[in-house]
Formats: C-alpha cells, structure tokens, sequence
C-alpha cells in the first residue's frame, strides 16, 4: 500500500488542480443555457413574432408584390429567395427542398437573417435588462415599492417547500449583490471557540455601549469567518485587551486560512506570517516605488541584487570605470519596535552591503520618518 501513496496524492493534486476551473468554466456554461433556453430564446421568438407581423406580406391570392407561391400562400419572391440561399436549420432546409415551408416559418428565417441577428439580439436585450432593472431598484427604493415587496415576500413566506428555497437563494443573492458592505477594519487573532485555541478575525467596528458600561472595558465586534464563503460567520462581542492584532491584509488572512493551511491558524503561525508580511522582509508598500528606479542601463553595472548597486560615474584615460556604490535599507519593522536599535542594525547592513561590493564608505545617513506627527501611533 505505501507504493500507491504518492501516486494518489498525485492524482489529488491534480484534481485540486484542475477542478477548480473546470467547475468554474461548467457553472458558467450551465448558467448561459438557463438565460439562453428560459429568456433569451423566448424574448427571440416573441420578437420575431413582432416583426413578422408587421413587416409580412403574405396573400391568399396572387398580388403585384407577394408573386411566389409556398403552400397555397403567396409571399414576396426576394423573400422567398434570401431564406432558400440561406435557411439555416436542418429541417427549414429539407422543407424549403420539398416545398413544404410555411410562409410564416419562412418569414421568421427572413426576420432573423436580416433584422434580428442573434447578436442584435442580445445586445437589446442586455440593454432592457439593465434599463428594467434600474426602473425596478428605483420602485423599491421607494416606499410604495417596499410595501408591495414586503408584501410579495409575506405570500412567499407561506408556502411551505417555496419559502424554504426562496429564504436560502435570498441570502445568496444578498451576499453577492446587496448594497449593506460588510468593512473589514484589521485582522485580529482571537481564542474561539474556546480557550487556548486562536482563529482569525475580522474587526467590523465597536460593540454595543450597553457591554462597554457594564463591564467597564472597551469591547468591538468581531467576525468569524465561515468556509466555504468567508465573508460570512459569526459575529462575536470580545474585550479589545483579548485580541491580537495580526499585520495581515483581510486577503492574506482568508488566503492562509482558506488556502495554504485549510483551517484555523495557530496564534505563533499567525505571528510568523505576519512578520512574513512585514515590510521589512516583504517590501509590500515599497514595491511600487521600488520599480520605479533604474536597474538596467549602460551606465547600471550592478542592479537589483542582494547587495548593494553600482553605478558607474566617470571613465579615466586608461579605460577604466570609476564607480559609485549605494545602499538602502528601510528597516521600517524593526525600527518601529526599538527605533535607535532596529535603525542601527539598518545602517550596519548598509555598510557590509557597500563592503561585500569592494568599495569604501564614505558617507553614511540615518534618517528617521515614522509618518504623521499627528497620529497617536507616531507619537508613541
């Protein structure tokens, strides 16, 4: 059996691999067939309908304009010929050969090869639809509008198996479309479901005043978040001094969570991955304006390694470069927890960088920047 292990749990992860696209790209599918069989396909036929009427010129008896006859009905002879040069499906096809086409399906196939295209006609119907579904937001934006819908939804809530599937589509759709956004603050470790076990959370802002007076602490609310969907959970009422802020973007959290660990992270794991994310060894906020400088160049002649850069400022009469040498180091992580400690052990990186390149030091700054003054944070 312990040979059969690896190829398993290479089969495993190929379906972990695969599946989830796959079953993306089906869902889809299966979605466009509904629209397409249930609305798109009826809205067709209804204005197919619509135009032939209108347009249709179609006799019992011959006329100057309706000259051809198709089963006893006399219709126009460029009608007639657009649709046998292009009839489309199959069985117009072998009707048009015997004859056997009425004059109302051939005035269909007319209808669509000319004036209902079918991407015509999805282009009007999005257009409807999004017109109709403004007009509808804006009559339950109003109270008229409500009434009725509460009211609908009273009737709904009646029927014993509808009601079921109704209220559970309900918070789907609220979830993905509904206009009440959840904000995020900051992620917090915190021990749930019980003592000694930590989980992610998501501070969504400050509790109830009733908790604060009665127990003489600050309190926020905190969501849990729920698999599979994890904007979703419970909602819990915790003192702030039992939280751990955690230096996790809301992305990060759910992708460790969700993703890499597939549960509930310790609260070291959580640490690690935090100081992970921290500036100092991700560069995350500096990235940006890290690209923005020069790596590349006839004058660049080292770039963005693990040392420092060279750059070449001068050429002397025997061909020989004179080069400059920089470093930098934020340390802004380090620096925030011991300020004098963690910007020292910055400039003596920078200086065994400019080192290791050969070159001597011949100037050196410390600069300190811990943002606005006039945040409490920067003050302390």
């Amino acid at each position: 059996m312990e040979t059969h292990r690896p190829f398993r749990q290479a089969i495993l992860r190929g379906l972990g691999v695969v599946l989830p696209p796959l079953l993306t790209i089906a869902l889809f599918f299966w979605a466009w067939s509904l629209v397409e069989t249930y609305v798109l396909d009826p809205v067709d036929w209804a204005a197919r309908t619509a135009v032939v009427t209108i347009i249709s010129d179609i006799s019992d008896v011959r006329t100057d304009t309706a000259t051809q006859e198709v089963n006893g009905k006399f219709i126009p002879q460029r009608i007639h010929e657009a649709v046998k040069a292009n009839p489309g499906e199959v069985d117009l096809m072998h009707k048009m050969s015997q004859n056997q086409a009425s004059a109302t399906e051939i005035y269909h196939r007319y209808v669509r090869l000319v004036y209902l295209k079918p991407w015509v006609v999805i282009v009007v119907f999005m257009i409807l639809f999004v017109v109709s579904l403004y007009f509808i937001g804006e009559v339950l934006a109003a109270r008229v509008g409500r009434g009725l819908f509460s009211l609908f939804e009273k009737l709904i809530n009646r029927i014993p198996l509808i009601r079921n599937v109704y209220s559970s589509v309900k918070q789907v759709t609220d979830f993905l479309v509904g206009d009440q956004e959840v904000e995020f603050n900051q992620v917090v470790a915190v021990q749930y479901p019980s003592k000694g076990i930590w989980s992610i959370g998501f501070v969504t802002g400050t509790s109830m005043q009733t908790l604060h007076d009665h127990h003489g602490e600050p309190f926020v609310s905190v969501l849990m978040p729920t698999s599979p969907m994890p904007a979703t959970g419970y909602t819990l009422f915790v003192p702030v001094d039992d939280l751990v802020p955690v230096n996790l973007t809301v992305e990060e959290a759910l992708k460790i969570q969700n993703g890499m660990l597939q549960r509930a992270p310790s609260l070291a794991e959580l640490i690690l991955f935090s100081i992970q994310g921290s500036e100092h060894c991700a560069y995350k906020s500096s990235l940006t304006h890290l690209k923005q400088f020069t790596t590349e160049g006839p004058d660049v002649v080292l770039g963005a390694k693990e040392d420092a850069g060279v750059v070449a400022v001068a050429t002397d009469n025997d061909g020989h470069r004179w080069c400059v040498v920089m470093s930098h180091e934020s340390h802004n992580h380090p620096s925030q927890i011991v300020p004098y400690e963690g910007a020292a052990t910055g400039v003596g990186g920078n200086v065994r960088d400019v080192m290791c390149m050969g070159a001597e030091v011949i100037a050196c700054t410390d600069s300190f920047r811990f943002g606005d003054i006039s945040s409490n944070k920067t003050k302390w």
